[in-house]
């Protein structure tokens, strides 16, 4: 009787297994449903957990995730990663992320060496999305850098309230002689530190790129979701990549 041997790396491994019975998965939701739908897949290839989303997000138990994890999830929308999706991936020990689209298009991060960030996903999210919406202004020709006529105005706000002194009686060279005197001239942190119990209520009041980001956030969106707002969003993913020792792949361009 002849006997067959099969060598063992002609089998697929159980992670390679466990990615493309996923990948089948979040297709056939994607058809079906056109819903989002997630894995977070173990290195050994055990499915930890496995969620159904809606038309724009998937949530994931950051309890399941075990060191190297793979996360897969699809989007209805041709769209690359989100800052939500990579502040998943920075955020735990998960080794890579990757979006799927109803055609078996993809958008990937992979770490490159294992790492979690120390910053909390709340953190991460806000910071990311700040800087996909400051790309999205710079396309858009929208200015949001603070100047110097912002700082004359921020200091006035702080003579007004701390030394009783109308805001509209204090010109712009009266501003700029005791700024000068107390050295916060052209020293933005500074004059924040100082009024710091004026911004207690409202962090924001002088934070120009914050608030560029909210006075324009329709029209940003907008322009995230045309097709040149794509490509900012795969520059953006591409910028994420370079920050944090990560490979970016996609065939979505």
């Amino acid at each position: 009787m002849q006997t067959f041997l099969f060598a063992p790396y002609l089998l697929p491994a159980p992670l390679d297994k466990a990615k493309v019975d996923a990948k089948a998965k979040i297709i056939d939701v994607l058809k079906q449903e056109n819903l989002e739908y997630s894995f977070t897949i173990a290195p050994d290839g055990t499915i930890m957990d496995e969620n159904k989303g809606t038309e724009g997000a998937c949530s994931i138990d950051s309890r399941k995730v075990v060191k190297n994890s793979v996360l897969m999830h699809g989007h209805p929308v041709l769209l690359p990663l989100s800052s939500g999706d990579i502040a998943s991936l920075l955020a735990t020990d998960v080794i890579l992320d990757e979006a799927i689209t109803v055609d078996e298009k993809f958008s990937r991060l992979i770490k490159n060496e294992s790492f979690k960030s120390e910053k909390d996903y709340r953190t991460l999210y806000f910071e990311l999305e700040q800087q996909l919406c400051l790309k999205a202004l710079d396309s858009l020709g929208i200015d949001y850098e603070f100047t110097d006529s912002d700082l004359i105005d921020m200091f006035k706000d702080y003579l007004e309230t701390n030394i009783c002194k109308p805001k509209a009686s204090t010109t712009d060279e009266d501003a700029k002689r005791i700024m000068s005197q107390l050295d916060i001239s052209s020293d933005e942190d500074k004059l924040e530190q100082m009024m710091y119990f004026q911004l207690m209520s409202n962090p924001h009041k002088y934070d120009k790129k914050h608030n560029t980001i909210v006075e324009n956030y329709p029209l940003v969106q907008e322009f995230l979701n045309s097709e040149e707002g794509v490509h900012v969003r795969h520059e953006f993913c591409r910028d994420v990549a370079k920050q944090y020792n990560m490979t970016y792949e996609t065939n979505l361009e």
